[in-house]
């Protein structure tokens, strides 16, 4: 009796429709979790520029940092949103008397002697897209806990007393950056002068 070997080599069509689907569904997946890394990156990158923005108005108050030839009254951080990009610029203010707020009307190039004189710009973006300052109660900028639209930190030279919109009265501020569906914040006590970020 002669028995032929039968040789079964290769898929069925029903195997390699399981295997493509298999396949299609990790992508989906890896896709999913790599835009949120990125997003997660963006928002963490912004809130560190922020937070590193303040804490560098602050530090030049406390050092007494000479600009134009004489120590400003106050060093400070504007936060606004400039074309759906928020933006921190950090300034000092050699206004008298002082006035404690960013003043785009008299913002000069460092080598003006008077009113605000703008030390940096820093824009909280970068190439993967931007970070947006949320407008609704849950996000944004919130001071005491209330949402307000754009902030002005102020640091008076020499004690970095804090000054928020050119008063003294709210304890803390918070802001609070997203992309997405990711959301880090960035909270100054005014008490303090404690910087937190969240990550």
């Amino acid at each position: 009796m002669n028995k032929t070997k039968v040789n079964k080599k290769g898929f069925t069509l029903l195997e390699l429709m399981v295997s493509i689907a298999i396949l299609m569904i990790i992508m989906m997946m890896s896709i999913i979790y790599f835009r949120k890394s990125g997003d997660s990156q963006v928002v963490r990158s912004s809130a560190s520029a922020l937070s590193d923005a303040i804490r560098t108005a602050q530090n030049y108050a406390q050092s007494g940092k000479i600009v134009n030839g004489q120590v400003p009254s106050a060093f400070g951080v504007a936060i606004s949103t400039v074309s759906d990009v928020p933006m921190a610029i950090i300034y000092a203010d050699l206004s008298s008397p002082a006035n404690y707020v960013y003043d785009p009307a008299t913002a000069t190039a460092p080598d003006v002697v008077m009113g605000t004189v703008v030390l940096d710009f820093i824009s909280l973006k970068n190439t993967r897209g931007n970070v947006t300052l949320g407008t609704g109660a849950d996000d944004g900028i919130a001071i005491d806990g209330s949402p307000v639209g754009n902030v002005d930190l102020s640091f008076a030279s020499p004690n970095a007393n804090m000054r928020i919109n050119g008063g003294t009265s709210s304890n803390q501020i918070v802001f609070s950056l997203q992309k997405g569906t990711i959301t880090r914040t960035v909270s100054i006590d005014r008490i303090s002068g404690r910087v937190q970020t969240s990550y």
